[in-house]
């Protein structure tokens, strides 16, 4: 579940398991380039118009046409190729590649002089076109987020590069042996020895001293730029390029927290007995490792039912084309370029790939018959239809989906119907009868799996808060008393290894996970308007979508069609018609 982007469109996703990013150093304690979110900087000089007057829309039209994309859209497809070819194959040169090819479009949006001219447009009254003003704050966001010193920027590409290569090329070592992560996931979901499922959640654990203190120097290099930018921190700075703010997450997590409480704590009582009960030890005595999952992300088997029963043995790929087809969203053109089961040296998680904005997309997966890939498939298709349903005719800087929590939603919406009784009874050809038994177990595990991802997106958007506010705190303890808070975890006695490097995302989709929550709310919110507007009903378990090309359609029209021409707050409105919020995603645990 990893959702990465670079030049804002190479790759996203993961399951529910980047970059892109400088001019020349600001002079000592001149102003920022680039005021934070909630202050108003002083407008700049346009070197725009006629006489030195505000940009005309000519002018502006004249410098992304002529300037601007003959030079970028040739290096982000570059970028994305080399992303491509270096997480499939793993071999070094190709990761080096990848580095190259990345540093090369920084140091292309590291302009000043571009940087300044596209501000003056971005502020210019006389460019009234809303596509065109739409495009201009676009760009602006890629040049806002390169304007740092390029040989640190070079230095934050080799080093994050190196990191990247790190994790995916690693393999755990478990008893002797090299596991991949497939391997030891399924030994954590299916043991009942207390010690084997902590050696397994141990050996998921093993790439963080590997990488710790790397990426430590890392988020020190981030930070830096993020004040040469005039940003408090890195995490502020990530926020404001995404053109969201920490006060805006902050609020929406709070509401989720204060609406969800008291069924995530009576759902943690009945799991702590069930597992205390599977292990055969006290639920004082349950730890991390007991859970299923080396970080609590996602729900155990309980009830004595295990979805992933439900999977062995079937074509995960066939069920999931069929099933796009089904809504008249073909993935074919997808899978043909695709690269789907794992393989030494390739990355372990999953990803959706747009290589050009013109309908080049792939997925990468490590698949397996089980319940995890098969959400997973679903989800990263679901990106890939939405990359192939942005209107071909958007100028070319809005072709891509109008945010990293939209397209986040969308592959949740497809994923999450792994969880819906009648999809799987649809999907997988189950009788009537055996449908009626699923009902109340898979309905139970949906309301888990929301409200323990829920809790573990913000043990995530927390920590990298707090890290990039002050990486010099003992971050173990950070990480530990993060995780207790919020997901009543206890950690283990006297466990000092650097477990909060273990996550990917932080080295190579930072100040990213709070999309995937954020995703879940508009993917609720989304169920609801199906439903009425398509289905007319209003209960949201009937979104199933199976054989209904209408939906497909609406889909395509309303979300898809439309790319980055509105910002997404205002987008989210649009399309649902309410502003996001926790509302819906609460009412369907009802």
């Amino acid at each position: 579940m990893i959702g990465m982007v670079l030049a804002a469109s190479a790759a996203q996703g993961c399951g529910r398991s980047g970059s892109g990013t400088p001019s020349g150093r600001p002079e000592g304690g001149a102003a920022p380039l680039v005021a934070p979110a909630g202050t108003t900087p002083t407008a700049r000089t346009a070197g725009g118009g006629p006489g030195g007057g505000a940009p005309t829309e000519d002018e502006a039209r004249a410098f992304i046409e002529k300037e601007y994309l003959p030079a970028v859209q040739r290096m982000e497809r570059i970028v994305a190729l080399t992303g491509w070819n270096a997480y499939t194959l793993g071999a070094k040169d190709l990761y080096k590649a990848r580095e190259d090819a990345e540093v090369l479009y920084r140091r292309f949006h590291s302009d000043r002089h571009a940087f300044e001219r596209v501000k003056a447009m971005k502020d210019s009254s006389r460019i009234i076109d809303p596509i065109l003003r739409r495009q201009i704050e676009v760009i602006f966001l890629e040049y806002l987020d390169n304007q740092i010193d390029p040989e640190l920027n070079a230095r934050i590409v080799e080093m994050a590069t190196k990191l990247e290569e790190r994790f995916n090329t690693f393999r755990a070592e478990f008893r002797g042996e090299k596991k991949t992560d497939n391997e030891l996931k399924e030994i954590l979901r299916t043991t009942k020895s207390p010690d084997e499922a902590r050696e397994a959640w141990e050996a998921l654990k093993q790439v963080g001293a590997l990488v710790a203190d790397d990426l430590m120097q890392l988020v020190d290099m981030r930070n830096e730029a993020a004040r040469q930018v005039g940003y408090p921190d890195y995490y502020t700075m990530r926020l404001a390029v995404a053109e969201q703010t920490p006060e805006q997450i902050r609020d929406l997590f709070d509401r989720i927290v204060a609406m969800t409480d008291r069924p995530f704590r009576t759902m943690r009582a009945e799991l702590d007995a069930e597992m205390a009960a599977r292990f055969n030890i006290r639920a004082a005595d349950l730890r991390p490792w007991h859970f299923a999952d080396p970080f609590f992300q996602q729900a155990p088997p309980t009830g004595g039912f295990d979805m992933d029963s439900l999977w062995k043995g079937r074509d995960i790929m066939k069920i999931s084309t069929d099933f796009f087809a089904g809504v008249g969203l073909d993935v074919a053109p997808i899978l043909e370029r695709s690269d789907i089961y794992e393989r030494e040296g390739k990355v372990q998680h999953a990803f959706c790939f747009h290589i050009d904005r013109s309908g080049d997309v792939r997925i990468l997966l490590n698949l397996k018959d089980d319940a995890r890939w098969a959400d997973t498939t679903l989800h990263e298709f679901g990106h890939g239809v939405y990359d192939l349903g942005v209107d071909g005719a958007l100028p070319w800087p809005l072709r891509g989906p109008a945010h990293i929590l939209t397209t986040e939603g969308i592959a949740m919406l497809f994923g999450g119907l792994t969880n819906s009784p009648r999809w799987l009874a649809g999907a997988l050809g189950l009788s009537p009868a055996v449908e009626a038994d699923l009902v109340a177990k898979v309905r139970r595990r949906q309301v888990h799996e929301w409200l323990i991802f829920a809790r573990w997106a913000m043990v995530m958007t927390d920590f990298e808060r707090e890290l990039y506010a002050n990486p010099r705190r003992d971050l173990v303890d950070m990480w530990w008393d993060t995780v207790e808070r919020l997901q009543i975890l206890t950690r283990p006695e006297g466990r000092a290894a650097p477990d909060w490097a273990t996550k990917i995302h932080i080295v190579s989709a930072p100040v990213y996970y709070h999309n995937y929550l954020l995703g879940e709310l508009f993917s609720a919110q989304l169920k609801r308007a199906i439903a009425k507007e398509i289905l007319g009903t209003d209960d949201v378990a009937q979104v199933v979508m199976s054989g209904r090309p209408e939906v497909g359609a609406w889909l395509r029209s309303r979300v898809f069609a439309p790319g980055k021409s509105l910002r997404w707050d205002a987008f989210v409105q649009q399309v649902t018609g309410t502003p996001l919020g926790p509302e819906a995603f609460v009412a369907q645990m009802e």
